[in-house]
């Protein structure tokens, strides 16, 4: 049995890529303060694809890989982001490539 999932929904649940940005980019470190504050339940394994799936799993989450001048991203945007964020908004949710 395989199951649909048609929509991914707000919850407390987040899961912060490269936390080395937080250092040098204080507009990531605001918002990682600010699921802390809000009691977000952190979900991190150290990697993209487990914690998208987890997201898309639970139907609900937040997952971030932001870049900093000191630390970029280092997802490949054709084997990794591009498949995963199709997934995503075909399950009715959203992703972004803004730098």
């Amino acid at each position: 049995h395989v199951k649909e999932t048609t929509e991914i929904g707000e919850c407390k649940m987040y899961a912060p890529g490269n936390l080395r940005a937080t250092s040098d980019n204080p507009q990531y470190e605001k918002l990682l303060n600010y699921y802390v504050q809000e009691k977000y339940t952190l979900r991190y394994t150290g990697g993209m694809v487990p914690d998208v799936f987890q997201i898309l799993v639970k139907e609900k989450g937040v997952f971030t890989n932001v870049t900093s001048p000191s630390t970029k991203a280092k997802l490949r945007i054709l084997f990794e982001v591009a498949p995963l964020g199709l997934m995503v908004e075909n399950a009715g949710g959203y992703s972004s490539a803004d730098g």
